[in-house]
């Protein structure tokens, strides 16, 4: 669980860096860097990029809120992994979707580093398997992010502090299985008043899917 705050109010920062490339790393050299990074102790920005993306799941750059060559140090570190999509592609998804255009919709993850780091902080793993994903069902989560942050933004002018959860720290289980994923969960406070929040976003034309996640919220609150 992140407090939006955090996401919302991102530390200072330099202008400036140049992308690098980065080696491929085994799961044992990733936990080692990650080790390391916590031994040193994370920087503000280190642990800025680990909370947002440990919610999210994936952000476009100008959600990340560091600079150039913080991006480039992470990406060159693993602790952020860049989407293999084409700007272009990304642009038509997101004219497609009416979000922001610019040079700073390039898609990023967690990288293995960052995901072991988020592992340590959070004792669970963080949303995975973007790299699979088609850049159709990973704009589904871009889409329900930006909801959130935008339901974030207004809350907190309105004197609302928003508690997001990750995907997994929201996944409903039974009998040791997950029944129910919520695309978000995030809850609103202020003063004594706590309210709870369930986001689904269906961007499919299938309508099974949906319709099947519905029957199952029915069902979890008859039980």
């Amino acid at each position: 669980m992140v407090t939006l705050t955090q996401l919302l109010n991102p530390p200072p920062f330099p202008r400036g860096g140049r992308p690098p490339a980065y080696e491929l790393l085994t799961p044992n050299q990733a936990r080692m860097e990650a080790y390391k990074l916590l031994q040193r102790g994370l920087s503000t920005a280190e642990a800025h990029v680990v909370d947002a993306l440990f919610v999210s799941g994936v952000l476009p750059a100008y959600r990340l809120g560091i600079s150039k060559s913080s991006l480039s140090r992470f990406l060159k570190d693993r602790i952020l992994d860049r989407l293999p999509f084409r700007h272009e592609e990304v642009q038509a998804a997101f004219s497609e979707y009416r979000l922001p255009q610019g040079d700073d919709i390039l898609l990023y993850i967690l990288g293995p580093v960052g995901i072991e780091i988020a592992r340590e902080r959070y004792g669970t793993t963080p949303p995975t398997g973007y790299l699979a994903y088609p850049l159709n069902r990973t704009m589904h989560d871009v889409v329900v992010n930006e909801v959130v942050l935008a339901i974030g933004t207004k809350a907190q002018a309105r004197g609302w502090e928003m508690s997001w959860m990750s995907k997994y720290e929201s996944t409903l289980y039974r009998d040791g299985r997950p029944i129910l994923e919520p695309d978000a969960f995030f809850i609103l406070r202020r003063a004594e008043t706590e309210l709870p929040f369930i986001l689904e976003y269906h961007n499919e034309d299938k309508r099974t899917r949906g319709i099947r996640k519905v029957r199952t919220y029915e069902m979890v609150c008859a039980s």
